[in-house]
């Protein structure tokens, strides 16, 4: 793919930002927060950690990362962000190797930053390779896995191909995606969902991990008036307002110079081609120029819109999105590609719903979505390839809201696989499709001024 402006990775920056939604706590966490059904604690676990044990005046909730965490736990959290936005040189040279190759992962030992993952029979000078590609300092260690990349792609395709076998039967497979670190293909099942395990498992073992569910696009359901327009801020298509609610994702501009502005969000959040206008705060804010969601007959790796942006909400800076209470607006300055991102990555999200950043872990990269859309575009059914699961709630309305980590772009959120896991576009591949598919050319702001 086109290489484009913003893909160079920058070091990494200090998160300062205010205390979330609820009172500030300057001592111990509360109680009711220690209850394991708050967000702090749902926040450790989505991020990995312990849940048990969860109280005195060392822990307090982290607004950077929507958890109750420690001092030292989040000097962990912030270190083991800056080494994955910087693997990208290692994960590369590790694609070229799929065939005895899994991935490399943030490690769960703490003695160790990365595990480069090689199946028995991969030749020493591999695990080498991929080591000399690593930063400066990173700690990593090889570990010998069952199934190489390549051969979990060839068990989500034959997974695949039963889902067209099993369609208008009692289990339908509502995605398939890899989950390289555990070395399965996760499965997600709609309708009977335990036949479809032991059918599943009985046909491909160990090779998969299946668990029930459907993917339900999040953008269907407020965000008070904020300017300048800024990621995770309430947009509606003014004929459905309440229904047709997403997020907005990130400002953009055209390739070559000019004074258009766009931003960038999911594309089934444009449902009704009779109204392509979009408002924020009861003032239209700019018009639906393309979307890559409605190619139903083109294999396609994203969920993308493109609206092009009116006088509302003009002015800068142009890189921001709102964390809610956070007292300055928080920069994007460059974005990680789709390549450079796997399972155990750290992402962090925001929308119209949320009360402050959530974040979690990704769970799942190639994630393949079987879409059953409706509206404008009826009832054609068809997959939406090479999507990524993380381990953070997103809500009805947050679609198009951006994924983040450390100033950096992910993407923007898609739909949710459960209550507790969200699915998002891996944002250059929301810019390729539109470049692939359209005339339009858009890159990212990736500064104030939007040059």
């Amino acid at each position: 793919m086109r290489d484009r402006q913003g893909r160079r990775l920058f070091a990494f920056a200090a998160i300062a930002i205010a205390l979330a939604t609820g009172p500030a706590h300057s001592g111990s966490v509360l109680a009711a927060e220690a209850d394991e059904s708050s967000p702090g604690l749902v926040g450790r676990s989505n991020l990995g950690l312990q849940t048990d044990g969860v109280l005195g005046s060392e822990f307090r909730l982290s607004a950077a990362w929507g958890a109750i965490l420690t001092e030292q736990e989040e000097l962990a959290l912030n270190r083991r962000a800056e080494i994955q936005v910087e693997l990208g040189p290692a994960r590369t040279v590790a694609a070229t190797y799929a065939d005895v190759v899994a991935g490399v992962f943030l490690s769960q030992d703490s003695n160790f930053d990365v595990d480069v993952a090689v199946v028995k029979a991969a030749p020493p000078e591999v695990v080498s390779a991929i080591t000399k590609a690593l930063p400066a300092g990173v700690l990593a260690r090889p570990v010998v896995v069952e199934r190489s990349r390549s051969d979990l792609r060839a068990i989500q395709a034959r997974v695949m191909a039963e889902s067209a076998r099993l369609a208008g039967g009692p289990v339908r497979i509502s995605a398939v995606g890899i989950d390289a670190a555990r070395g399965v293909v996760s499965v997600l099942v709609d309708g009977d969902a335990d036949a479809g395990r032991a059918k599943l498992v009985g046909q491909f073992g160990d090779a998969v991990d299946v668990r029930a569910g459907s993917f339900t696009p999040t953008g269907c359901t407020s965000t008070s008036n904020c300017t300048p327009l800024r990621g995770g801020l309430e947009m509606l298509n003014p004929l459905h307002p309440g229904y047709y609610q997403c997020s907005t994702g990130f400002n953009a501009r055209p390739t070559a110079a000019s004074s258009t502005r766009y931003i960038l969000t999911a594309g089934h959040c444009w449902q009704d081609s009779t109204d392509s206008s979009f408002q924020h705060a009861g003032s239209s804010f700019g018009t639906a120029t393309f979307d890559t969601f409605q190619n139903t007959t083109a294999p396609h790796y994203s969920d993308a819109l493109l609206i092009t942006r009116g006088t509302f909400g003009a002015g800068t800076p142009m890189n921001t999105i709102y964390i809610p209470n956070d007292v300055s607006a928080y920069t994007i300055t460059g974005l990680v590609p789709y390549a450079n991102q796997d399972v155990d990555d750290l992402v962090c999200n925001v929308g119209v719903h949320a009360t402050g950043a959530r974040c979690g872990q990704i769970t799942n990269v190639e994630y393949n979505v079987d879409i059953q859309p409706g509206g404008r575009w009826g009832s054609t059914i068809w997959f939406v390839f090479a999507l990524i699961e993380a381990k953070f709630a997103a809500q009805p309305g947050d679609s198009g809201g951006p994924v983040y980590v450390v100033h950096q772009a992910y993407g923007t959120a898609t739909g949710s696989s459960s209550a507790t896991r969200t699915v998002y576009s891996a944002i250059d591949l929301m810019l390729d499709d539109i470049d692939r598919f359209s005339s339009y050319t858009p890159r990212l702001c990736l500064n104030s001024s939007c040059t």
